[in-house]
């Protein structure tokens, strides 16, 4: 599949950006934006128990875990072409 990310425009789409509008990432993975990006840090509960880590084999495989993977990018907006959440370095 694809989605509105960097790595898929590396690919596939030269004249689009790469970078995550975070700015901490050259190239915006899926690995960028459900574990690291700090745009959606306050939003990352929804994946899971926040005191454990994020593996992103278990957010595509397991039933439940898929339900939190679709509560996150409904609530975040996060694989949309234009992000909700502009960049605010603060």
């Amino acid at each position: 599949g694809h989605g509105h990310i960097g790595s898929y425009y590396h690919r596939f789409v030269a004249e689009e950006s790469t970078v995550c509008q975070c700015r901490t990432a050259n190239i915006q993975t899926r690995e960028h934006l459900l574990i690291h990006c700090p745009l959606y840090t306050h939003h990352r509960h929804l994946l899971g128990n926040p005191n454990r880590p994020i593996r992103l084999a278990r957010l595509f495989t397991s039933k439940y875990a898929r339900h939190q993977l679709a509560a996150f990018l409904t609530e975040t907006d996060a694989y949309t072409k234009t992000s909700l959440f502009p960049w605010d370095p603060g």
